[in-house]
């Protein structure tokens, strides 16, 4: 996808984001009648970072993804990123209210363009968002990049179904692929 037409489509998913974050929570829990709990919390077991390890939480919206790492890994540090600082602003504030703001760290950044060195991280989350990340080959270089040798990405994302009667957003079923990079790891 060529810079200016990502750039563009980029700015527009942010200023949607924007525009919904303080129903984006609830609209989750609805959409998914609150299964999407239950399917952060196995992408995250799934996961396997190590105890006090760094994980990334990418287009991190509201730090649900962040949260639950903190909540099944003693000591872990998770950085959570997301392209909508609105988005990432409200998942501070949930953080703070759960009391593990020392074990978070929020960066605006696109998903394409990740500010930090390779192999920085253990694990390596995206939690229904890979389908908002401009151009998402890109993005999935990038969490490469930065994973650690044998560490792990999850992805976690909505399909839909193949049956007409079951194709609206109540039925859609998550699926989550979870993976070595190339080159990372036996």
């Amino acid at each position: 996808m060529g810079s200016d037409l990502a750039g563009v489509k980029r700015e527009e998913i942010r200023r949607m984001f924007a525009s919904i974050v303080h129903r984006y929570d609830l609209i989750n829990r609805l959409l998914s009648l609150r299964r999407d709990v239950y399917w952060r919390r196995a992408a995250v077991t799934h996961g396997q970072v190590p105890s006090g390890g760094r994980a990334l939480d990418l287009c991190a919206g509201t730090a649900d993804v962040a949260l639950e790492i903190i909540r099944q890994v003693p000591g872990a540090l998770v950085i959570a990123v997301d392209n909508c600082e609105p988005m990432l602003i409200r998942g501070m504030l949930k953080a703070r209210r759960a009391g593990v703001a020392d074990h978070v760290r929020f960066v605006a950044a696109p998903a394409e363009m990740l500010p930090f060195p390779d192999e920085s991280f253990d694990g390596a989350f995206v939690a229904f968002g890979i389908r908002n990340v401009a151009d998402w080959r890109r993005g999935l270089e990038e969490m490469a990049r930065v994973l650690k040798p044998g560490g792990r990405a999850v992805i976690l994302e909505f399909s839909t179904p193949s049956l007409p009667l079951c194709q609206s957003s109540i039925f859609r079923r998550p699926w989550m692929v979870s993976r070595r990079p190339r080159g990372c790891g036996p």
